[in-house]
Parts: structure tokens; C-alpha cells; sequence
């Protein structure tokens, strides 16, 4: 049987969460920010480019899983964040980007996740399908992150 992840519940979990990576690494910070506020696959999330955010209010992309159209906002919280950490990006780069200014992919977003979630004792089944199903919570329950 797989160990299936979970969404952090608790408010206080995703401030604390948030509030670390923010010392740690801003492009994270972002990327976890990105993924809570959205609810998109980390697939998609990891195939943005700077063009694609950079100076909108809306972010529109074709899903990888499912092939669709999607169009959705993004938040003052997220539109502030961006424009800070895009601003010496070219708009063709990718959004985030690891070593060797090559795209970041899927395990190092789960290695640096886990490890912050470790670090300030987050001790459910944390993976990458965790902030989207923190957005599904939090947007099931009608609440505000």
C-alpha cells in the first residue's frame, strides 16, 4: 500500500512552514506560496516561465495531466512575491530554477519540502501532491490560508 500524502490542516503549520522557507530560500518560499495559493500540479507549477507570471493577474496554462485549458487568478500575496523574485529574470527563463540554471523538477521540490516540514516538526505524510491538496482543504472548508 502506498503512503499517501496529506494537507497541512493547521494555519499556524502553513505560517510557520512559509515563515522558514522564507529564511532559508526565497525561489522555495515562492514554489511552496505558488503551490498552496493555486492548487495546480507540481507538473504544471515546474513547467512556468517567468513570461507566464511575470506583470499578470491571471495565469492561464494547458494542464500536462489532463491536456486542458486553465485560467486562474493570482492573489496579491503571490503578484507581490513574483514581481520581488522575478526581477532579474529574463521572461523565457523558467519561473524555478535549481543548479546549473536548469528547470527544477519534482524530487528536489519534495527534498527541500520534506526537510522544511522535518525541521519545524510538520509530521504527517508531507510530498509535493501536499500543496494541492492544502489548497483543497483550505478552499473546501471556505477558508483563507
Amino acid at each position: 500500500m502506498k503512503n499517501l500524502v496529506e494537507p497541512i490542516r493547521s494555519k499556524s503549520e502553513i505560517h510557520a512552514l512559509e515563515e522558514y522557507l522564507r529564511q532559508k530560500n526565497k525561489r522555495n518560499c515562492l514554489f511552496f506560496v505558488f503551490g498552496i495559493n493555486t492548487g495546480l500540479r507540481i507538473s504544471d507549477i515546474l513547467g512556468l516561465n517567468v513570461s507566464d507570471v511575470l506583470n499578470k493577474n491571471f495565469v492561464e496554462i494547458k494542464e500536462k495531466k489532463t491536456g486542458k485549458y486553465k485560467k486562474f487568478p493570482l492573489n496579491d500575496k503571490l503578484r507581490h512575491m513574483i514581481k520581488l523574485y522575478v526581477k532579474n529574470k529574463k521572461p523565457e527563463e523558467p519561473l524555478f530554477v535549481g543548479r546549473f540554471n536548469k528547470r527544477l523538477n519534482r524530487s528536489q521540490v519534495y527534498r527541500f519540502l520534506n526537510a522544511a516540514c522535518n525541521d519545524i516538526g510538520i509530521s504527517s505524510n508531507i510530498g509535493t501532491h501536499t500543496m494541492r491538496k492544502t489548497f483543497g482543504f483550505f478552499f473546501i472548508s471556505n477558508l483563507r490560508i
